[in-house]
Parts: C-alpha cells; structure tokens; sequence
C-alpha cells in the first residue's frame, strides 16, 4: 500500500478567498488536525517552505509555538 501524508501550512493557500496568502488562523489548524485525528491520522506534516509565514515578517516558529500553546490550552480546558 501506499502510505500518504497529509500536509497542512500556516498560511492559506486559496486564490478564491479574501484571505489567501495570509496566516491562517491558530484555531482553525488545531480545528484541521482535530479532524485528522478524529480520523486516526496521527502523523502530518506542517510545511511553509520558508523560515516566515508567506507574505509576511512572522517566523515560522513563532506561529507553531502559538499553535502548539492553544491547543494546550484547549487540552486543560477540556480536563479542568
């Protein structure tokens, strides 16, 4: 078999909308991966293919750590 695996990205690729080439928003990926592993994808790639989110002066890393806090955030929420 073929073993695939979903790529997502921090910026919004999408020539119809308003948004496209902006940061997409923290919420709405941890709303994606949600999806992914509501159905048992455990393992995808995030990839921007340059060191700053497309179009603008934000790192990378800095837009990961906030997705990597929200969603921490949403675990506590839910357990608390």
């Amino acid at each position: 078999p073929l073993e695939i695996m979903p790529m997502m990205s921090l910026t919004v690729f999408n020539g119809d909308s308003n948004h496209d080439r902006e940061p997409a928003r923290v919420q709405d990926v941890s709303r994606q991966i949600d999806v992914l592993e509501s159905l048992g994808v455990n393992e995808y790639i995030i990839w921007n293919g340059e060191e700053n989110i497309a179009d603008t002066d934000i790192p990378v890393y800095d837009q990961l750590q906030k997705l990597l806090d929200y969603r921490e955030n949403q675990a506590n929420s839910t357990q608390g």
